[in-house]
């Protein structure tokens, strides 16, 4: 199990929170990755390590708003491996009626777009035979 883009201050404690049993899989199971400071990083951070770990399949976990791009950044730097998206919802973003609420209407506004640049990023780097970025670092 890998976990990136983190903040250098988060903790693999902190991550299984008070269940022991969630602690000692985190201890014993649990991979942190402190490289990416972004989606696009991320994905290649994590490709990078399922590669050196010999993985094939993931579980993507992420917000819900943000679950698009993600799956498809990691389905660019993982063409070939198996992805399951496991959204999850954070308390403060309205899943009900987002469009009346500033806060979240901003961040589903804002993750289309990034969405949209990243498919354009992906049909350019088709178009010019580009590599994802993991296999280029390899």
């Amino acid at each position: 199990m890998c976990s990136s883009d983190l903040h250098p201050d988060v903790v693999k404690a902190e991550i299984a929170g008070a269940d022991i049993r969630l602690q000692v899989l985190a201890e014993c199971c649990l991979t942190l990755g402190y490289e990416a400071t972004d989606t696009v990083g991320n994905a290649g951070e994590a490709a990078r390590w399922m590669q050196r770990e010999g993985f094939n399949s993931l579980v993507l976990v992420t917000a819900t708003y943000h679950m698009p791009r993600s799956l498809a950044e990691f389905r660019h730097a993982l063409p070939d491996a198996r992805i399951v998206a496991h959204p999850v919802f954070p308390e403060n973003f309205k899943r009900d009626e987002w469009w009346r609420w500033p806060g979240s209407a901003a961040l589903v506004v804002i993750e289309y777009h990034k969405y949209m640049l990243a498919r354009l990023r992906f049909g350019l780097a088709d178009l010019i035979g580009s590599r994802p970025q993991a296999e280029a670092a390899s």
